[in-house]
């Protein structure tokens, strides 16, 4: 759901500017930023409303499974990763034979610190299975709008989540106020880059006021261009909210 990372995201800048400055929180800032350019993003600049927890695993499927496209086998990471590379991801993540959920595994972090260079080669071989490509190859990946198009289209990699692609007003500012707290907390970390937050926030703030304040009222969705349903009020206090955080965010002029 985009609410919910978009929540996610801002609770995570507040840990770092609490003094919790632990290289996973960092990096969980900027998968989160990775995945919704990545996948959640229109071209038109505002943000889809949320992905299945579900996926097909093949064409022939009946019934899509829950969290498919996510989870590893045991016997898939022996055959992905080589030995050493398996060895290493024991140590920094949640790995058993039996798994953690339903017999297979969700690579959850056991420890802070930073990757080494041999473990990101080795998740990016994993990000290859699942996409088809490596990260640096898929900086934009179009979604699956419907089960048809799950079922039907040539997939490099997994068969994707099917995509909930309508805007709605109040998750785009949620997501909106966390690119914007992320980028004002780390703005003066010369080690990190983080203004595609910026962009990605003032585009779809821009999207917003120009094509769903309509006849002096917002409205709450859009379809494909389509703005619909007279807003409610927790679109307009959070876009409000998002708009206070943008605002704080963007630098100053020094004059």
């Amino acid at each position: 759901m985009l609410y919910d990372n978009g929540q996610i995201l801002e609770y995570l800048a507040d840990l770092w500017s609490k003094g919790v400055k632990q290289p996973a929180v960092k990096r969980a800032i900027a998968g989160t930023v990775s995945w919704l350019q990545r996948e959640m993003t229109h071209a038109d600049g505002y943000f889809y409303a949320a992905q299945d927890a579900d996926n097909f695993t093949t064409p022939e499927e009946a019934e899509p499974e829950e969290g498919a496209f996510y989870v590893w086998s045991y016997a898939e990471l022996e055959s992905t990763l080589s030995a050493a590379e398996l060895a290493e991801l024991e140590q920094e993540f949640d790995i058993t034979t039996n798994g953690n959920f339903e017999g297979n595994i969700v690579l959850q972090r056991t420890r802070n610190e930073e990757l080494s260079d041999s473990l990101e080669q080795a998740l990016d071989k994993l990000f290859t299975v699942r996409y088809g490509k490596s990260i640096a190859q898929v900086s934009t990946f179009s979604p699956a709008k419907n089960n048809h198009e799950a079922k039907s289209n040539n997939w490099s990699g997994r068969i994707p989540p099917v995509t909930d692609t309508k805007g709605i007003l109040a998750w785009n500012s949620l997501m909106i106020s966390g690119l914007a707290r992320a980028f004002a907390v780390f703005r003066d970390e010369t080690h990190l880059d983080l203004s595609v937050n910026l962009q990605l926030a003032i585009s779809a703030v821009e999207f917003i006021l120009e094509n769903q304040w309509i006849e002096d009222r917002l409205q709450r969705l859009n379809y494909d261009g389509v703005a619909t349903i007279p807003a409610q009020s927790e679109d307009y206090a959070f876009l409000i909210k998002a708009i206070l955080e943008l605002h704080n965010a963007c630098p100053r002029n020094s004059q």
